[in-house]
């Protein structure tokens, strides 16, 4: 067990080439350093630590994150189960939201929205 979380956290930091460290304002870890490399390859990486900040809930967010691959998911085998919304992926934060009832203006809204506007 102790292996597999030194192998992670080493893969984690390989992969992602920085160092986090708690800002003193939030809970939220920030980028501290990065490691050179081209423009694209910079904005790849920053896309994807972006997607975990929002996945970031202070005192219910693990120390250590698992994430699967794109278009992966970890869970029991239900082929019922198309979505699981905890994986930072586009296709998995995307949720359409639909209200009903008298007092519903009908319409449609595609304005961007976060959980916490709800």
């Amino acid at each position: 067990m102790l292996r597999l979380f030194i192998l992670t956290a080493i893969l984690a930091w390989t992969v992602l080439g920085q160092q986090v460290k708690r800002s003193s304002g939030s809970d939220a870890p920030r980028i501290r350093r990065t490691a050179p490399a081209d423009t694209a390859a910079l904005a790849v990486r920053q896309r994807f630590l972006e997607m975990f900040a929002r996945a970031y809930f202070p005192g219910r967010t693990g120390q250590l994150l698992i994430v699967p691959r794109e278009g992966d998911f970890i869970t029991r085998p239900d082929p019922n189960v198309a979505y699981m919304h905890g994986s930072p992926w586009t296709y998995d934060v995307s949720i359409p939201l639909m209200f009903a009832g008298p007092a519903v203006r009908t319409g449609v809204y595609s304005m961007p929205a976060v959980q916490q506007d709800v």
